[in-house]
C-alpha cells in the first residue's frame, strides 16, 4: 500500500537495503523498456548517477554482472548525444564519465571512495564480454599507446627483468651458507669473525642476495595487493549473494598475475629465513620453487604485449579448458585399467598357489 502512495520521483530515487534504485534493479534483470521508461522521467538522469553501497551505478552495474545488451543500450541511448546532422553525416559523442577511468575533482559520483568506471571493471575483472567493444578497445589501445606501454615497462617489466638477473646470478653463482654464519652465531660472534662470514660471500653477490631476499619481497607483496579492496563483490560475479565454487575460480584466474607474485614473495622470503638459519638445503628447495614461479610470473607479464600476448592467452585458454577435462579422463581410464590389472594379477597368484596345495 505505500509504494501506491509514491510519486513517480520518489519511487525512482527510492533505494533498498543494499543502497540500490528501481533502475539498479532494471539494469540487472535486462529490462529495458523499463529503462526507457525511467529514463524519460525527469529525474532519470539523475538516477542514472546514483550509486549503490559497492559504488555502483545502474550502467556500470550493468558492466559488472556482464550484462552486455543494457550496456550497449544505455550506452548508445543516453550517454551518446548527436551533436549535428547534415543529411546522411552526423557528429556524435559519447559521455565518457561513467566508462572511461579519469577523476574529476568536485564530482560527486567520482569523490566516492568505491567508484570504478566501466572500463576498470573490465580491465580488474578481465570481463570477456566486452573484450570486443570498440569504445572501450579505443580508450585502452589509446591510453596505452600514449602512457601505459612506458609505465608498464618503467614499473613492471624492468623491475622484473631486474629480479630474474639478479635471482639467475644468485642461484648460479650462489653456494650454501655456512652453518656457522648463521644469524643465531653471528648474535655473539667476534668481529673477525663476522669478517670471515662476510667473506664467504662476494661483495657483489651479497648485495644481490640481499636484494632478492629483501627487496624484492617487499616489491611483490605491494605490487599483489593492489585491486583487493573489492574483494566481496568482485568474487559474487552474478551477484546473487551467494559465492560459488565456479565464481571462485573464475575470480583466481581473474586475480593470477597477483597470487602468483605473493607465491614468489613467500618464497623468497621462506628461502632467506633458511639462509639465516644456515639450513642450505630448504632454501635450495625453496629457490627451487621460486624459479618455476618466476618463470610463470614472467610469462604473465609479458601478456600485454602483442607479439607474444595471443600465444599466452591461446595457451592459457587451453590449460584452461581441454587439458584438464583430458587428465581427468585419462586418469579415470588409467585407473580403472590399472585396478583390472592388479585383479587379474592377485587372481593368478592365487590360482598358482591353489594349484601348489594340491600338487
Amino acid at each position: 500500500g505505500g509504494w501506491g502512495r509514491c510519486s513517480v520521483e520518489e519511487l525512482l530515487l527510492a533505494r533498498d537495503n543494499y543502497g540500490n534504485t528501481a533502475l539498479h534493479m532494471a539494469a540487472m534483470y535486462e529490462q529495458l523498456e523499463v529503462i526507457d521508461w525511467f529514463m524519460q522521467q525527469p529525474d532519470g538522469r539523475t538516477a542514472m548517477e546514483v550509486i549503490n553501497d559497492r559504488g555502483m551505478t545502474p550502467f556500470t552495474m550493468a558492466v559488472r554482472y556482464k550484462k552486455v545488451k543494457v550496456y550497449r543500450h544505455i550506452l548508445e541511448r543516453y550517454l551518446t548525444f548527436t551533436v549535428w546532422r547534415f543529411g546522411h553525416a552526423s557528429y556524435r559523442k559519447t559521455d565518457l564519465m561513467q566508462v572511461d577511468s579519469y577523476r574529476i575533482a568536485g564530482n560527486e559520483l567520482h569523490a566516492s571512495p568505491a567508484w570504478r568506471s566501466a572500463l576498470e571493471m573490465v580491465i580488474s575483472l578481465r570481463l570477456e564480454a566486452f573484450a570486443q567493444d570498440d569504445l572501450l578497445s579505443k580508450l585502452i589501445m589509446g591510453k596505452w599507446a600514449r602512457f601505459g606501454m612506458r609505465y608498464y615497462m618503467r614499473h613492471v617489466l624492468l623491475p622484473y627483468a631486474l629480479l630474474i638477473v639478479a635471482f639467475g646470478a644468485v642461484v648460479v653463482a650462489g653456494e650454501l651458507p655456512d652453518p656457522a654464519c648463521s644469524v643465531r652465531s653471528l648474535a655473539s660472534a667476534p668481529r673477525a669473525h663476522l669478517a670471515h662470514c662476510w667473506g664467504v660471500w662476494p661483495a657483489p653477490l651479497a648485495s644481490l642476495r640481499l636484494a632478492v631476499y629483501t627487496l624484492a619481497p617487499y616489491w611483490l607483496l605491494r605490487k599483489a595487493l593492489l585491486g583487493w579492496e573489492h574483494l566481496g563483490e568482485d568474487i559474487d560475479q552474478d551477484g546473487d549473494g551467494e559465492i560459488s565454487l565456479q565464481e571462485i575460480a573464475d575470480f583466481l584466474l581473474s586475480k593470477m598475475e597477483s597470487l602468483l607474485d605473493f607465491t614468489l614473495a613467500m618464497l623468497l622470503a621462506a628461502a632467506a629465513a633458511s639462509r639465516a638459519v644456515g639450513d642450505g638445503r630448504s632454501e635450495a628447495d625453496f629457490l627451487a620453487l621460486a624459479s618455476v614461479v618466476l618463470s610463470l610470473c614472467g610469462l604473465q607479464v609479458l601478456t600485454p604485449f602483442r607479439f607474444f600476448g595471443g600465444l599466452l592467452v591461446t595457451v592459457h585458454k587451453i590449460l584452461r579448458g581441454d587439458v584438464p577435462r583430458f587428465a581427468a579422463l585419462y586418469t579415470a581410464m588409467h585407473a580403472g585399467f590399472s585396478l583390472a590389472r592388479l585383479l587379474m594379477m592377485r587372481k593368478t597368484k592365487g590360482d598358482a598357489l591353489a594349484g601348489g596345495a594340491g600338487g
